[in-house]
């Protein structure tokens, strides 16, 4: 089985016909649409701004909220449960986010009977081209987005029709469309899809056929957003309802800033499994990111040694007190299926310094420092959840 794992890291609605439409209220009051993408970048995180995607947003179903948040979030209880033995001492919050992460890496089924293992792609969706400026058509990723969406759009009657086949309701087709489904959702349309034959044709190396089935789930919008995977992944791990955690449904919940009646702010160094972090966009831009703490720890000496990078950084980290933090989310791909995605992302932070690293395990523990945790992303806050630790 081939395992894919370690990859590197609109105003147009396409249920608008399916959807009830009786709320003229609701859509008078709704926010604007999300700003235009700006030329030269990343538009594979999450608008920042509160019901950014306005009418869409006003106009979609309430998600279906299940008797237990675990199986709301496409997870058996059974098994988080089964991830708890005398082998895996792990915290219970980190058994939920390792149960979590492995409902978002499902296995399928190939046409040929071979298996893969992929983790779900990065989804949030886009202006097509017809909507781009003449500015923004010069951008590649730009472009590269709006060619997806329009593969998304073309796909729309078909996914919906395969979706009602399986049971998924059309409110849940609006959180699939946001990047807001469940994993089970997901998974189960994306094997459909693969019994359909709708797998893409490869170049016939083994190590494709996760990619291909990548591309496929990217061209019929399926995947996680940032804060669908860290909001789901929250409340699989605490064993609660979005209306527990004070979250709105799955599609308006953005983790803008959680509620302080259940939430507190930490620091880096105080951190731990299930914390919620919340990065704004960079400057001039309109894109956070949200992810979710799995483990914090500090930086040992000899850890530091097997660490790639420049001497000046080296020194700063050895006069330091730096923290580990191990990180999940979705994370933005430029519209690249084989890059992003459900991932597992190693930060660190440098409390004397003020400094933020990522460790890039694909290239041998590479380490650039940086006053930024994730790309030009500034951190608006670290969230601790006060009713559970």
């Amino acid at each position: 089985m081939t395992d894919i794992n370690a990859i590197d890291s609109s105003s147009f609605d396409p249920w608008s016909s399916a959807l009830d439409d009786d709320d003229d209220e609701r859509r008078r009051t709704a926010a604007s649409p999300p700003p235009k993408l700006a030329p030269s970048r990343d538009v594979s995180e999450l608008y920042d701004l509160p019901d950014a995607n306005g009418v869409l947003l006003a106009r979609a179903a309430k998600a279906a909220t299940a008797p237990g948040a675990v199986l709301a979030a496409g997870v058996p209880a059974s098994d988080v449960a089964n991830v708890d033995s005398a082998a895996n001492p792990a915290p219970a919050v980190q058994r939920g986010l390792d149960a979590f992460r492995a409902a978002a890496t499902a296995t399928y089924r190939l046409p040929d009977g071979t298996e893969v293992k992929v983790a779900a792609p990065f989804r949030m969706p886009a202006p097509q081209e017809r909507e781009l400026s003449a500015e923004q058509k010069k951008d590649p990723i730009s472009m590269r987005y709006a060619a997806q969406e329009g593969r998304v759009a073309q796909h729309q009657p078909e996914l919906t029709a395969r979706a009602s086949k399986l049971g998924i309701r059309q409110d849940a087709l609006v959180a699939l469309h946001f990047g807001r489904g469940t994993p089970e959702q997901v998974r189960a349309l994306t094997q459909a899809l693969l019994d359909a034959g709708k797998l893409p044709v490869g170049d016939g190396k083994p190590e494709s056929a996760g990619t291909r089935v990548r591309q496929m789930m990217c061209d019929y919008g399926l995947g996680f957003d940032c804060a669908g995977y860290a909001q789901q992944a929250f409340l699989s791990a605490r064993g609660l309802t979005p209306a527990q955690a004070g979250f709105a449904d799955a599609v308006h919940e953005g983790l803008f800033e959680p509620s302080s009646a259940r939430f507190t702010r930490v620091s880096p160094e105080n951190a731990g499994p299930g914390d919620l972090v919340v990065l704004g966009p960079p400057a001039r831009e309109v894109s956070g990111h949200r992810a979710i703490v799995y483990d914090r720890r500090e930086l040992t000496a000899a850890e530091l040694q097997t660490l790639r990078c420049t001497p000046e950084d080296r020194a700063t980290l050895a006069a330091g007190r730096v923290t580990v933090l191990e990180v999940d989310s979705s994370w933005g791909s430029n519209a690249q299926p084989d890059k992003g995605g459900v991932q597992r992302h190693t930060w660190l932070y440098d409390a004397t310094s003020g400094q933020w690293g990522t460790i890039d395990t694909g290239n041998n523990a590479r380490v650039r420092l940086s006053a930024l945790p994730y790309g030009n992303h500034p951190l608006h806050g670290i969230y601790h959840d006060t009713e559970n630790r």
